[in-house]
């Protein structure tokens, strides 16, 4: 009720006038009133908003961004993420974007072998390489592995 929770709020002082006038438990029963706003109604942020800082959110969206153009693997979101070329997310931010992002890191070395294999020939054992290198994608050994063995034959 809104004058319960109005009488919890005010001063020892007010709470003791209010409670003459019927607020404090006499026989009259106060009336709820309609649309009235009470603390349990008020939009608040939720609250897995508010503990996430405002660049890990941005920086989350930008690697969402780059996935939607092109393949990366984590370690290569991540650079780019924190790269002065790239992004220039601090390395908090970048870390919390490339493990929440919702993508298939393995799908992405099957998508980049594709891409490398459309524009050149290579082997398997090229496409590994260029696939796991550090100068390459930087996908694990486990996501390449992936991505050599669903290529079409």
């Amino acid at each position: 009720m809104i004058v319960g929770n109005i009488c919890k709020g005010l001063t020892l002082a007010l709470l003791i006038a209010f409670s003459f006038t019927g607020c404090g438990g006499g026989d009259s029963k106060p009336k709820p009133q309609a649309n009235a706003p009470t603390a349990t109604t008020q939009a608040q942020p939720k609250a897995e908003e508010k503990k996430v800082p405002r660049e890990h959110q941005m920086a989350l969206k930008a690697a969402q961004q780059y996935l939607n153009t092109m393949p990366f693997s984590k370690a290569g979101l991540y650079q780019q993420l924190t790269s002065q070329a790239g992004s220039k997310f601090p390395a908090d931010a970048a870390k919390y974007a490339v493990d929440n992002v919702k993508t298939d890191w393995k799908q992405n070395a099957l998508q980049a072998a594709k891409n490398y294999l459309n524009v050149m020939p290579m082997s398997n054992a090229e496409l590994h390489q260029q696939l796991t290198s550090q100068a390459g994608d930087k996908y694990t050994k486990e996501e390449a592995d992936f991505a050599i063995a669903n290529l079409p034959k």
